[in-house]
């Protein structure tokens, strides 16, 4: 499958303008009949993320807004911010690993009690973090406010700004 950095920043800017500030593209040039100059692009995928299709190829609009702006596709990934996947500002964007990305996100839907690397066990909570390929025990805590604080002490030491507090 083609990756969007086959397509070129000319032809992105030839097709779309991209305001920064608000985060919105729009169709520059009319190319289909229910396609008008000026309208906003994009629909929300499968993963909650803004996508628009450009010469027979799907691209995340944040990527999009990051080439337009910037003149060059990213080396890796486009964090947004703020974790509001529709949130296009050129300031709720930047570069990430894939690492660096998944700091950057909330409880998971299996998690029972909402609060990262915060598991009951034998009548305690522990708090638990991943660094490096590796699992660090943080203790065994009364309650999990006392475990989800130890969490994110350490969380915003190893992650900083990567890392999303709840």
């Amino acid at each position: 499958m083609a990756t969007d950095e086959e397509i070129s920043i000319e032809r992105i800017r030839e097709l779309f303008d991209y305001n920064p500030f608000t985060g919105a593209v729009t169709r520059r040039k009319y190319l289909a009949s229910n396609a008008q100059v000026g309208a906003i692009v994009g629909s929300i995928n499968s993963d909650g993320y803004l996508a628009r299709d450009v010469d027979e190829r799907s691209i995340k609009v944040h990527r999009l807004c990051w080439a337009h702006y910037y003149g060059a596709w990213p080396d890796g990934q486009v964090d947004h911010r703020n974790s509001i996947r529709t949130d296009n500002c050129i300031a709720n964007l930047r570069e990430a690993t894939n690492q660096q990305n998944q700091f950057n996100r909330g409880a998971t839907k299996r998690n029972k009690h909402g609060l990262r690397g915060v598991q009951f066990r034998d009548s305690r909570w522990v708090a638990r973090i991943r660094a490096g390929g590796k699992q660090i025990h943080l203790g065994s805590f009364k309650t999990k406010e006392e475990a989800s604080a130890a969490y994110e002490t350490r969380a915003i030491e190893l992650h900083g700004e990567f890392y999303a507090q709840q």
